[in-house]
């Protein structure tokens, strides 16, 4: 045998041992037994404990597992498509790469866990808690969060399309990166969140607690509906929002900078003690809207009507107001300095 072709045996011999095909589990019984990574037989079984496991290449797909412990396990390229883990813990556990289309994990624990570039869409995973988790590049369009506890984790570059998150948890926590469309989030509690760099047009959360939310390069291209909730101590940095609606929300002590907002609707909203830098408000429904103590500098104002607006000790320094109507405003030492029309 000539040296060109020992060395092509030698290349498909290495290539054969680094591949391995999704396992198959096999079935004894209600069981199934699986190999894991340190090339171990384990039997799994719904209300089994099976911590620090290293689950490589892994199919549990239509697995009902139930009640168990997979605490500091790490699943490598699983399957897991339709398994059932409802109140499981997974503490600590790592997922990497796998595949968890419509799986079923409502009341199970998350605490720690390190999800990265695994696909959960449609997953359920209603009243789970995923305290300080972090989660990365994931693809969870469509998945259920309703009622799960998310206080202080980490979520970046996920695309969360349709994502429902009614009555969850989200104190603390960092979304950067990423889509939110048409998310479902009302009364949702959020107090400290940050959005950083996300996109959230037609995005739901109305009625919701965001006091100390920070709304970093967020764009909407229509329908972010926060109306009804409460945004005390929120910013709004560097923002490009069209159809914005705030009425009736809470905005006190607010602070806007370089951000645009584009037919958005401010009606009845209180916005006292708030500050405004370099902030356009365009086209803009205000009606009953409060603005005392707020302070508005090198803003753009345009098509705006203060018709039925309490303006209370608000300054307005540099400003370019553009076709806005003052009649019928209801103001108390309103201060203008050097404004252009």
């Amino acid at each position: 045998m000539t040296a060109a072709l020992c060395g092509l045996v030698e290349l498909h011999k290495e290539r054969d041992m680094t591949y391995t095909a999704p396992q198959r589990p096999m079935a004894r019984g209600r069981d199934f037994v699986v190999v894991d990574g340190a090339g171990t037989e384990v039997v799994l079984r719904s209300g089994g404990t099976y911590d620090g496991i290293h689950f490589d290449h892994v199919d549990f797909e239509f697995m009902v597992l139930a009640d168990s412990s997979f605490v500091g396990c790490v699943f490598s390229d699983c399957l897991m498509p339709a398994t059932e883990f409802s109140r499981c813990n997974f503490r600590g556990a790592t997922f990497t790469a796998c595949r968890m289309v419509g799986v079923s994990a409502v009341y199970s624990d998350f605490t720690g866990a390190v999800i990265s570039e695994t696909d959960v869409r449609e997953g359920r995973f209603q009243n789970s808690d995923f305290t300080g988790a972090a989660m990365r590049m994931l693809d969870a369009d469509w998945a259920q969060f309703d009622g799960a506890c998310l206080t202080g984790a980490w979520i970046h570059g996920a695309r969360m399309h349709g994502v429902s998150m009614t009555e969850a948890i989200l104190d603390g926590a960092c979304i950067s990166g990423s889509n939110l469309e048409a998310a479902r989030m009302n009364y949702l509690s959020a107090r400290g969140v940050t959005f950083n760099n996300v996109t959230m047009p037609d995005v739901s959360a109305i009625d919701s607690s965001l006091e100390d939310a920070s709304f970093l390069e967020v764009r909407s291209g229509n329908g972010l509906d926060l109306r009804g909730g409460n945004l005390t101590g929120a910013q709004f940095k560097r923002c490009e929002i069209y159809g914005a609606v705030l009425s009736g929300t809470n905005l006190t002590a607010t602070t806007w900078e370089l951000s645009n907002f584009y037919d958005s609707d401010f009606q009845g909203a209180d916005l006292s003690d708030s500050s405004f830098r370099m902030v356009g408000l365009n086209e803009c429904a205000l009606l009953g809207a409060v603005f005392c103590e707020t302070a508005l500098s090198e803003c753009r104002m345009r098509n705006l009507d203060f018709n039925g607006v309490l303006v209370i000790n608000t300054i307005m320094d540099r400003c370019l107001i553009g076709q806005t109507t003052w009649s019928g405003v209801e103001s108390q030492n309103l201060v203008k300095r050097d404004c252009s029309i």
